[in-house]
């Protein structure tokens, strides 16, 4: 048998053959990996060559993006031959996918003053541009952004992602919730290492009810029978956002430096049924206050009283032992200590 002379020419991703007489057949192969034979992969079998020069198209668009080998296998039969001319590789131009936007966020309860965690969903893209109003960054190209929201309300938030000239945007609204607003009255101890002091805490926004938790370990609202100090509390309602405040309660001074021997003469000292007081001062408001505390910080006896140069407070309930006897004068408390026998 005589041989065919073929010629294989191409535009794109055609192959084009021509042969004088006879035919023959051949395979169109590729490989991602090398030029090995085993490595390749029919894409076409027993094609058959024509006996004119013929324009044949093969698609490689499962190959998009990667490199390739592309071989020629002729199946001979030993009595033509076959030629392959003008083999041409058409890349053409990829289009770009369309992205598609989208993201999630947590917490998904968000209390004032908080972060957000943005966690990015798209499909389909290469870069993303972010909008937070209201937010701190309030704009971003990350990822996956942290923002903070100190101020309560409703914000937007808004995603763009881009694959090359194409985009595509997504919005959505979170609810940022009020923290509790938290304010204090305090009741400062009225006598030097007393434990009559109190933190009136009241608390407005939120969302109720509240929980308490103080650093001395107490839970309720308010804190009484305290001694000096700072105390701290933090506050936090059923959304679980949470405020904390802090509160000093102060005590007057050492008994030494308001000593009430320096203004008064109490007696008798021993006592047992009435202490007497006699003042050497005439204060200028004629309203006094007077306690008497036990040597463990109990008030034990308490009264308010029209300023008298003699006075004789009952002490005949008390029981035996040493006690502060106490008097406030002019916004200043003035001591003694007394035994009840």
């Amino acid at each position: 048998m005589g041989s065919s002379d073929c010629d294989f020419t191409g535009e794109g991703t055609a192959f084009g053959f021509m042969a004088l007489w006879g035919t023959e057949t051949y395979d169109v192969l590729v490989s991602t990996t090398n030029n090995q034979p085993s490595s390749f992969t029919a894409i076409a079998s027993n094609e058959e060559a024509p006996n004119q020069w013929t324009k044949k198209t093969y698609s490689l668009s499962a190959y998009n993006n990667q490199q390739i080998y592309i071989g020629i296998r002729h199946r001979a039969t030993d009595k033509f031959m076959m030629m392959i001319d003008d083999i041409l590789i058409d890349t053409g131009t990829v289009s770009s996918v369309s992205p598609v936007a989208s993201f999630t966020y947590t917490p998904t309860t968000i209390c004032a003053g908080s972060q957000v965690q943005f966690i990015n969903t798209s499909q389909n893209a290469t870069s993303y541009s972010w909008s937070f109003p209201g937010g701190n960054p309030s704009t971003s190209t990350q990822t996956n952004p942290i923002v903070t929201y100190n101020n309560s309300g409703i914000h937007i938030v808004t995603l763009i992602a881009y694959n090359g000239s194409l985009n595509n945007s997504t919005s959505q609204n979170i609810i940022v919730y009020p923290k509790p607003q938290l304010s204090t009255t305090i009741q400062n101890v009225s006598y030097y290492g007393g434990n009559d002091g109190a933190i009136y805490l009241s608390v407005a926004g939120g969302l109720q009810p509240y929980s308490y938790q103080w650093n001395t370990g107490a839970t309720t609202q308010n804190l009484i029978n305290i001694s000096a100090g700072t105390y701290y509390v933090t506050v936090t309602d059923s959304r679980s956002c949470k405020n904390n405040t802090s509160a000093t309660v102060t005590q007057p001074s050492d008994i030494i430096d308001y000593n009430l021997s320096n203004l008064a003469i109490i007696f008798p000292n021993p006592a047992s049924d009435y202490l007497n007081i006699n003042f050497d001062y005439i204060p200028q408001n004629n309203q006094i206050k007077i306690k008497i505390i036990s040597s463990i910080g109990k008030i034990a006896y308490e009264s308010d009283e029209v300023f008298s140069s003699m006075l004789s407070i009952p002490i005949y309930n008390l029981t035996t032992g040493t006690y502060i006897f106490s008097v406030l004068l002019e916004d200043n408390w003035y001591y003694s200590l007394f035994y009840k026998q």
